[in-house]
């Protein structure tokens, strides 16, 4: 070609400047001195000898710039740096690196998402396969399939494994479009020491079991002769590894897929790909947080840290990039001069080389909610286990024993974790600068380049094409890999990324970070910590999953993650039939095209019909014995419902927060004067002190805000001042800095239930909704705290303290309540020296709870509507629904069921009893009635549980998810526009508090008027007269 080039830009008239330059080219010449400067390029000065660039037109991008997010360069993909050098000497073309301070992030923050537009800054980013799809859904990312036709002889597309090109494409409107250049082939991969196996005569293990037999073998025994104790199992990600710590949770991940995923990639295992609904409440994830939490007590890091290259580790579990080093430098423990002080040796004496191998599997997989035995129908992708190691007859492991499992299936999912790493163009970038970005792509990821730079470089891009794996490897020995070390790293790579294997994809969707570090790792953490347990564990997670999903919108998160899998769209009509709420609320029009068609004249014809068969029935004989008995009949049926309405209405208590969470924090608590306590919920309310929590999820999630809640329980001391005298107080105050100090917890993250701060206390509706969420209270707080110092009854007289506070109705139902959600640890009761733990005697005081004293009761039901008793009914019919299902079906067992069905059962007629005696002042005389109070109810729940499977069950006890989002959860309760602050700034307008519990208060009121209780009756906060106590 010309040595000359005309710039982009000139005007084409400009013929003064063009004819010199043509006949400069005629005559073989260089560019005129006088017209070089305006028009010319001199294309001598480019150097695009480099293989890789031959093809690029010298010049090509002079004077522009890509800007480029990168993340820490050096380390993650130190060849780019040079290759840009190179790039920018042939084609003038600039790549501006900038660096990321979060690789995950900071991409999306400058493409922007649906809430906020992005900065645009950048034209290109390194980033991760797993967060690349939240782009391309929002149709930002450049679609590469086009550019891979036009330059596939350069790049060699098909020389990029399968599964790596897999994790760079998205489908959308039906086709599967290439929007991200991989650059790694990235998952979890074992290695381990052979001599500690072979000194042991122990044979490879392949399923999680082994390993954590091994692990637990090894852990704090001296593996590499410096005295001191050492780790059974070293992994990455850990804490403590900067960002990459928020993604530990992934092992888990890693874990999950093998027990669960069995066809291929695309069926995946996080969520159901219909209904995107968790699956976790299954065996496989049970079993995967039971191995995580072995790896976590016995682990170490396993990446950043030397642990494994100086011999402290026996086997290790972590991407191929980790173990880079160790290939090339070994393992040993040195002097600091430099000089070996020790090597694993095997027998003969010779170096013990780390052995990698196939990731760990499972002989038993998920199916219909139980574990079954691999077979060939049930897991297609299963192998043999071999005898001894995964690389053939000259395998090292040949020294080893026959593994006692050899033969059997085991099913295997080499999991694709945030580690693997591309670069995605942004679709809105300038057309030149795209083109350039495409080319520089090609260069450093084409065959000719990338074979020597992965090889060369220790660096996080681990291989991604079948070209940088040759047969003979000498890129990778000449980089210091022994002949063994790169023929079994072959070996599992070319398996792990190859057409066949059965490679689990990571969580694909906006809000990542929230689904893994946010929720799953935080509840892991508490779990593995033993302070909360596996099944309120797997809740947790649940809850966090579903308003994350919520939050971003179910239909948007659904589409997807189906598009991540490369499954194809759901149609109109199943979307309908599992999701028409959220089709209605995007398009109402939409399902309607699907409803049946009802036939009028069909109708009317059976109607006619059946009405003639009536009227010919009740004209016979047997017309009044027929009506008796289905009258007797309907009564019966009349009766039976209404034992089954009153049941699953106490189901609901447990399952549903019928009245949101109002809580204070502890500080505010404390700062807190009696005259401002006594404005009670409304009035703190009203001045901006409450933190309200709308549903379960939103508790859930100030929970993984790393936030704590006590509930104290106490007497109230008084008929007409609301709430503790000043003695409860100052033991309030100081409980909570006994607590704080107990559990190690800052004041600013604790937070209070107080009844008369946390209950409304005008509307008697709202109240029978908070009383109703007695049991969602009580299993959402963290302690529970007895406050029972001596004082005296302001109107009886009456000495309180530790007695008199056992002898209450309320308080013993809020004890009973706490023990059936956590047992006995966190049930403390405060004495001026701390907080002391109640025992099993003290409970067997307080388990007879309607034997217990009421306000009501002792004021003969003057000026009260109904009695306290019989608003308990509900709840606790709910409690010992989920305390016996618990115990007799095994749905949700925890120690405090346990405890509380042991006594619950040995006097269970005097604990609920059927009927109660109701005593009333009604002009001055008493007047005393029987009433029903359980009446046939627990019957009824013995009915359910011997009906119902355990999964039905388990559906019927578990909270009740709602549609909402988060965001109340972390705001202050809104106020009424005619409140004012103590500053005289106006309040804003209380909004959206109820939500669907308004929906339900007729039948609230109906219910109330049933237990004889006016529902319209406003009680002032401040009131004297129409005072009642409802104590939680």
């Amino acid at each position: 070609g010309s040595s000359y080039a005309v710039p982009k830009g000139k005007r084409a008239n400009e013929m003064f400047f063009i004819i010199p330059v043509l006949l400069a080219w005629v005559a073989g010449q260089e560019c005129p001195t006088d017209v070089c400067d305006q028009c010319c390029v001199n294309r001598s000065s480019y150097n695009c000898s480099y293989p890789g660039l031959e093809h690029l037109r010298p010049g090509k991008y002079q004077g522009l710039t890509a800007n480029y997010l990168s993340y820490a360069t050096e380390t993650s993909s130190p060849s780019f740096i040079p290759r840009a050098r190179e790039f920018e000497e042939c084609t003038g073309g600039k790549i501006s690196f900038s660096e990321a301070s979060n690789i995950w992030e900071d991409p999306i923050r400058d493409l922007g998402h649906e809430e906020k537009d992005g900065l645009g800054i950048y034209h290109a980013y390194f980033m991760s396969y797993s967060h690349f799809p939240e782009a391309s859904s929002l149709d930002m990312a450049e679609s590469l399939s086009g550019r891979v036709e036009l330059y596939n002889t350069h790049l060699k597309w098909e020389n990029i494994f399968p599964k790596v090109q897999e994790m760079g494409r998205y489908r959308r409107n039906g086709t599967k479009d290439l929007q991200f250049l991989m650059y790694d082939g990235d998952f979890f991969v074992p290695l381990i020491r052979l001599d500690l196996l072979e000194r042991d005569h122990l044979p490879l293990p392949n399923t999680w079991e082994e390993v954590m037999d091994l692990a637990e073998r090894y852990s704090n025994t001296d593996l590499n002769d410096d005295g001191e104790p050492d780790f059974g199992i070293c992994h990455f990600p850990r804490e403590g590894a900067g960002h990459f710590d928020w993604w530990w949770a992934e092992l888990i991940y890693g874990i999950w897929a093998t027990y669960s995923q069995v066809q291929d990639t695309t069926q995946g295992f996080l969520f159901d790909p219909r209904t995107l609904e968790p699956n976790i409440n299954g065996p496989a994830f049970a079993e995967a947080i039971k191995h995580m939490r072995t790896m976590w007590q016995l682990g170490a890091d396993g990446c950043i840290s030397d642990y494994f290259s100086t011999g402290r580790c026996a086997i290790g579990f972590s991407p191929p990039g980790c173990w880079k080093g160790v290939f090339k430098n070994g393992i040993a423990r040195k002097h600091e001069n430099g000089t070996v002080l020790w090597q694993p040796k095997m027998q003969n004496g010779s170096y013990a080389e780390p052995y990698r191998f196939k990731p760990f599997g499972t002989t038993k997989v998920e199916v219909d909610g139980i574990l079954q035995e691999c077979t060939a129908f049930l897991c297609p992708f299963a192998e043999r286990i071999p005898e001894r190691g995964h690389h053939g007859d000259n395998d090292r492991a040949a020294v080893l024993p026959v593994s006692p499992l050899a033969g059997q299936l085991i099913n295997r999912a080499p999991f694709f974790w945030s580690g693997g790493l591309g670069i995605m163009i942004r679709k809105t970038a300038p057309e030149q600068i795209k083109d350039m970005m495409w080319d520089f792509m090609v260069y450093t990821n084409s065959a000719v380049t990338s074979a020597k730079d992965v090889a060369s470089y220790v660096s996080w891009l681990d291989a991604w094409r079948t070209t940088q794996l040759p047969e003979d490897g000498q890129l990778f020995r000449e980089a210091g890999w022994s002949e063994a070390a790169y023929r079994e790293h072959r070996n599992i790579m070319t398996w792990a990324l190859g057409e066949n294997s059965n490679g689990a994809f990571n969580i694909r969707l906006p809000g990542a970070k929230a689904y893994t570090h946010l929720v799953l790792a935080t509840e892991m953490r508490k779990f593995f910590a033993g302070t909360i347990s596996e099944a309120e564990a797997v809740r947790r997670v649940g809850a966090g999953w579903r308003r994350e999903t919520t939050s971003r919108g179910l239909l948007n998160q659904l589409a997807i993650y189906r598009s991540g899998l490369g499954q194809a769209e759901m149609q109109d009509v199943e979307l309908c039939q599992l999701h028409r709420s959220e089709m209605d609320s995007e398009d109402p029009t939409v399902c309607l095209r699907f409803e049946p068609i009802t036939n009028d004249v069909y109708l009317v014809a059976l109607i006619v019909v059946v009405s003639l068969l009536v009227v010919a029935a009740f004209m016979s004989g047997v017309a009044f014995v027929v009506s008796t008995a289905n009258a007797k009949r309907r009564l019966l049926k009349e009766k039976e419902d209404a034992l089954e309405n009153t049941v699953t209405k106490g189901l609901a208590t447990i399952r549903q927060l019928g009245y949101p969470m109002a809580l204070i924090g502890a500080k505010d608590f404390m700062n807190l004067n009696s005259e401002e306590l006594q404005r009670c919920h409304e009035g703190l309310r009203d001045i901006g002190l409450l933190r309200v929590l709308d549903t379960t999820e939103e508790i859930s999630y100030f929970h993984n805000m790393e936030n704590v809640i006590v509930f104290f329980s106490y007497h109230w001391p008084s008929w007409n001042r609301l709430g503790p005298d000043d003695v409860q107080r100052h033991a309030m105050v100081h409980s909570l800095h006994l607590f704080a100090e107990k559990n190690g917890v800052d004041l600013e993250h604790v937070w209070v239930w107080l009844d008369i701060i946390s209950i409304p206390q005008k509307h008697r509706g709202i109240q029978l909704l908070a009383i109703n969420s007695l049991y969602v209270y009580a299993y959402s707080v963290d302690a529970l705290i007895i406050i029972a110092p001596e004082t005296v009854h302001q109107q009886t007289g009456q000495e309180l303290g530790i007695d008199s506070y056992k002898n209450r109705v309320w308080t013993r139902v809020e004890q009973v309540a706490h023990l059936s959600a956590h047992g006995i640890d966190s049930l403390y009761y405060y004495t001026p020296t701390g907080l002391e733990v109640v025992d099993k005697k003290w409970l067997m005081d307080v388990i007879h709870v309607f034997d217990g004293q009421t306000s009501c009761c002792a004021r003969r039901h003057e000026d009260f509507d109904a009695c306290d008793r019989e608003s308990l009914v509900l709840p606790l019919v709910g409690l010992y629904y989920r305390v016996a299902a618990a115990e007799r079906r095994g749905v949700d067992r925890n120690e405090g069921t346990s405890t509380l069905y042991e006594m619950l059962e040995n006097d269970r007629d005097r604990i609920f009893p059927q009927t109660f005696e109701y005593v009333q002042l009604i002009d001055g005389k008493e007047v005393r009635q029987k009433k029903i109070l359980f009446g046939d109810l627990l019957q009824r729940v013995d009915k359910h549980l011997e009906q119902f499977d355990v999964e039905t069950l388990s559906e019927l006890i578990h909270h009740q998810q709602s549609v909402s989002t988060p965001v109340a959860s972390v705001r202050l309760a809104a106020m009424s526009p005619c409140s004012f602050s103590n500053n005289g700034v106006q309040s804003l307008t209380m909004s959206g508090i109820f939500r669907q519990e308004l929906d339900s208060m007729e039948e609230i009121a109906d219910e109330g008027r049933q237990y004889s209780i006016d529902t319209d009756t406003m009680l002032s906060c401040n009131s004297v007269t129409e005072l009642m106590e409802v104590k939680m």
